[in-house]
């Protein structure tokens, strides 16, 4: 249900974008929020240093 009401809602728009003769705004708009996009992800610090999970499992042994 819920992509058939994305589908819905986005081919609306795409409709709306056509036919009201706003594609400049459109593409204006989405190029400054790509930009911005790809300034946040400039701006981020990479931490290499994660810390890794024992992978040896202790086993209990009842007998001990």
């Amino acid at each position: 249900m819920r992509k058939l009401l994305w589908m819905i809602v986005l081919f609306g728009a795409y409709v709306w974008v056509m036919t009201s003769g706003h594609e400049q705004m459109v593409m204006e708009k989405g190029k400054l929020l790509f930009n911005a996009f790809v300034a946040w992800f400039d701006d981020a610090e990479v931490d290499f240093q994660v810390k890794q999970k024992e992978t040896t499992k202790k086993r209990s042994r009842r007998w001990d």
